[in-house]
């Protein structure tokens, strides 16, 4: 099974990508959801403390790891499109990217080869559009030039 990451900003499209994918593709595209959400919309504290975040971005890529592996295991898909990665969480570690790679026993090249696509979307600057006023939205990201 192929497996392809969509990742981004807030306000990039992820959501409507993932959306029209999910229609145009019925039943033969999986389609992972954001394992943040998932994590932190069934409880996970969001402690500020170092361990707490450190805590969450484990959960979250051990979270995204078995629904990869859930997906692949059933069969039912050739390709799974990712709302996010494993690869995700190493911008919101606090010790940097490559404490996050040897607190998770892997490397970002092993994280990059699970993967045959990553998308990147940009968020776009205020002048296109977006005013980043969504409320469901706690991240915050530099602006695209």
């Amino acid at each position: 099974m192929k497996k392809i990451v969509l990742t981004g900003g807030p306000g990039a499209g992820k959501t409507a990508i993932l959306e029209l994918a999910k229609r145009q593709f019925m039943g033969k595209l999986a389609i992972i959801p954001e394992s943040a959400s998932v994590v932190f919309g069934g409880g996970f504290w969001r402690h500020e403390s170092l361990a707490g975040r450190k805590a969450a971005q484990r959960a979250i890529y051990y979270v995204q790891r078995e629904f990869e592996t859930l997906v692949a295991e059933e069969g039912h898909s050739v390709v799974a499109l990712c709302d996010r990665g494993t690869v995700d969480g190493a911008a919101y570690w606090p010790g940097g990217a490559d404490d996050f790679w040897q607190e998770l026993k892997t490397t970002k090249a092993a994280e990059y080869a699970r993967y045959a696509a990553v998308i990147h979307l940009r968020t776009p600057a205020l002048e296109q559009g977006y005013n980043g006023q969504n409320p469901a939205l706690s991240q915050t990201f530099p602006r695209s030039k």
